[in-house]
């Protein structure tokens, strides 16, 4: 099917717009905005990405896409060069939105680092928090990736949002984590 929707590949395009800087890193360390069959790589990377993790909802796309964009070596291209054909079959989807406003915004979400919403900080801690956890795993199998060993900055980037979190607003947050607590969910 060939959409007529805004897509992932837009939003570089709009952040542009509106002047601010993209850290391809950030915004795929906290959501898997890399599509595999849209990528292109050198060779001399192999050895950089192979093996890749064989973890449950972690994709070979976003495990590429996180070890070039850690060496500011991950670019969108804004321009068309294929139609993304979607399937039932799909791994992960999400990449087209409706060309409203509402669209327009619900993909701006996804590179929206500066959480400014009791749902966007609670968004963004679930996101650090999951990736945390696959990088603790990736980190104890060692496969020789020059990537591993970011957990520890990852915990601090958590924490130090957690406690902002918590500051900005300390009445939802504490009955959030209470709540969580009470259901047996990680926090």
């Amino acid at each position: 099917a060939v959409h007529e929707k805004y897509s992932l590949w837009d939003a570089p395009v709009f952040l542009k717009e509106k002047e601010k800087n993209i850290d391809y890193f950030e915004i795929i360390l906290l959501c898997n905005i890399a599509t595999g069959a849209s990528m292109a790589f050198r060779a001399a990377i192999k050895h950089e990405i192979i093996p890749f993790p064989v973890l449950k909802d972690y994709h070979h796309d976003e495990w590429i896409a996180l070890n070039a964009a850690i060496k500011g070596r991950f670019e969108f291209l804004n321009d068309k060069l294929f139609y993304y054909r979607t399937h039932q079959e799909q791994q992960v989807g999400g990449v087209f939105f409706d060309k409203t406003e509402e669209g327009k915004a619900k993909l701006m979400r996804f590179f929206d680092l500066e959480p400014t919403s009791f749902s966007s900080y609670k968004r963004l801690l679930k996101r650090l928090l999951r990736f945390y956890e696959i990088n603790v795993i990736i980190e104890n199998k060692n496969q020789g990736h020059t990537f591993c060993n970011t957990s520890q900055s990852i915990k601090e980037r958590y924490d130090a949002l957690k406690k902002e979190f918590k500051n900005k607003f300390p009445l939802k947050s504490r009955i959030l984590f209470l709540a969580d607590k009470i259901m047996g969910k990680k926090r």
